[in-house]
């Protein structure tokens, strides 16, 4: 039968050691009046002498190590706080990206505006950015004027229709005529490329006089339709 193996208090493990430091007795006393080994004894009077420096160390003075340790735990908890935040900003992300600059909320403060726009896939000044609320308008205005000088020149180019619209009191650049043209699809009218080339679906009629020798006059007659 396997003996069963000893297992001693902290209490009675600190009263053996401090009698073996006293050094009062030997080990082997010590060992044969509490019953345990001396090896045993010696092994706890050496962690005793080891961790002895440990007592009288400041309670707010704590080790190298164990300050490392704490400083790590803290920022990996800090890390999935701010990861929790943001799993739960993002859930709310359904809109198509050009919505997606009316999510941010300025008043949410544990996400700052900047992160909020970097999780919303969008920079931080398309958030900012207000569109002008007259732009349209004028530009509905020049194609107006734009369409009246096409109606009468339909050939006309983004250059001549502007200089038509200065000479009749308009105040417009040619850059900002050519941007309204394009904008809404507006183009002179002239020819295009290749329409000299003939139909690949037309009838072809051979040259009846391709290698024809010509000997005698009114041989061949010429007819002009």
């Amino acid at each position: 039968m396997a003996k069963k193996r000893q297992s001693f208090s902290k209490d009675f493990k600190a009263k053996v050691t401090l009698e073996a430091l006293r050094e009062e007795s030997t080990i082997q006393e010590i060992a044969v009046k509490y019953g345990v080994h001396p090896n045993q004894i010696f092994q706890w009077k050496s962690q005793a002498i080891a961790g002895m420096a440990d007592i009288f160390e400041r309670p707010n003075k704590k080790s190298e190590e164990t300050r490392k340790q704490e400083e790590e735990k803290d920022s990996l908890l800090k890390t999935i706080g701010e990861q929790k935040v943001e799993i739960d900003f993002l859930k709310k992300v359904q809109a198509d990206i050009r919505l997606r600059s009316n999510l941010v909320e300025p008043a949410y403060k544990v996400l700052s505006i900047s992160r909020q726009c970097k999780l919303l896939g969008i920079s931080r000044s398309r958030y900012y950015y207000e569109p002008g609320s007259g732009h349209d308008e004028k530009d509905f205005n020049l194609l107006v004027k734009i369409k009246e000088v096409q109606i009468e020149h339909p050939y006309y180019g983004y250059r001549r229709i502007w200089r038509e619209i200065n000479k009749n009191g308009g105040d417009t650049t040619e850059t900002t005529v050519r941007r309204v043209m394009r904008r809404f699809g507006i183009t002179a009218v002239f020819p295009g490329k290749n329409l000299s080339k003939a139909c690949k679906y037309h009838k072809k009629y051979p040259y009846l006089l391709r290698n024809k020798v010509i000997r005698y006059p009114n041989q061949v007659r010429i007819s002009l339709i």
